[in-house]
């Protein structure tokens, strides 16, 4: 009778010492720390289409260095310059050399409109992290 007194009693007591989380707050994140999905904002998809429609991927990558800069990169180094979007997106049109270490010229590509230059550039910038 004591060993059941005592097994019930210390059942009780690890129950009422356990996890005071409420059961749908466990394990979450709020809103302001989940990581955002870049696929979900609007400019993602027409940006990518664009970029994969064109010749981009020839000489850039996301991630990795190729013949040009990595997407994440120009992203970071431009990240918060109100004038990155117009300049960039000359780039793409015109072409361009001289702003990266490793000096490579960008081809131009004069059948890029300016819309659709702001568009490549507005999903490169999503790429930032």
């Amino acid at each position: 009778m004591t060993r059941i007194f005592t097994s019930i009693a210390c059942i009780l007591f690890i129950v009422a010492c356990g996890n005071n989380t409420p059961p749908d707050a466990a394990g979450t994140q709020s809103e302001s720390t989940q990581p955002t999905d870049i696929t979900m904002h609007p400019d993602y998809e027409p940006g990518l289409a664009l970029v994969v429609a064109n010749d981009c991927y020839n000489c850039h990558k996301v991630e990795d260095n190729m013949i040009g800069p990595p997407y994440q990169e120009i992203a970071k180094k431009y990240a918060g310059d109100a004038a990155a979007m117009d300049m960039l997106a000359e780039k793409i049109m015109t072409g361009g050399s001289g702003n990266w270490v490793v000096d490579t010229v960008m081809t131009p590509h004069p059948t890029v409109t300016k819309e659709d230059a702001v568009k490549i550039v507005k999903y490169i910038m999503l790429l930032k992290e």
